[in-house]
């Protein structure tokens, strides 16, 4: 199957969270060309004549952006009632209106695998790509 491209489209990341020892489905939207080029030139900082590599911040930040909720049960918080789930979904009984909030805060680390897939995950390696050099006569 292709990739699906278009507005408003709801994109499902499945991933395996070692935290949990459970997988989930993580919601997302596309990011725009704009978000894409902001994601790339906050990767790298320099200092002085060098340049760092600092992916963590830029992951958490547009990994946040991006996220639109969550497959229900993916998450548990604390309640007066002990563990209880939360959804991310307005039509759900289990919604909480702080959802981003608590992933954000308690699950960053997701954040961080979000954004990697989404923004670095079409990377071309040496097996995808040809490199031709031409002499100039």
């Amino acid at each position: 199957m292709g990739r699906i491209i278009g507005e408003n489209l709801r994109n499902e990341l499945k991933i395996y969270d070692p935290v949990s020892s459970s997988n989930m489905v993580l919601h997302y939207r596309l990011p725009t060309v704009e978000e894409r080029i902001a994601y790339s030139s906050t990767v790298f900082e320099r200092d002085g004549d060098k340049l760092k590599v600092i992916p963590g911040k830029s992951r958490h930040e547009f990994g946040s952006e991006i996220l639109t909720g969550f497959e229900e049960g993916a998450f548990l918080k604390e309640s007066s009632e002990g563990l209880v789930k939360f959804s991310s979904d307005p039509q759900s009984e289990f919604y909480d209106p702080n959802w981003k909030t608590l992933v954000v805060k308690y699950a960053s680390d997701l954040l961080d695998v979000l954004a990697q897939t989404v923004f670095e995950g079409a990377r071309a390696t040496s097996s995808q790509m040809e490199i031709v050099i031409q002499k100039n006569s």
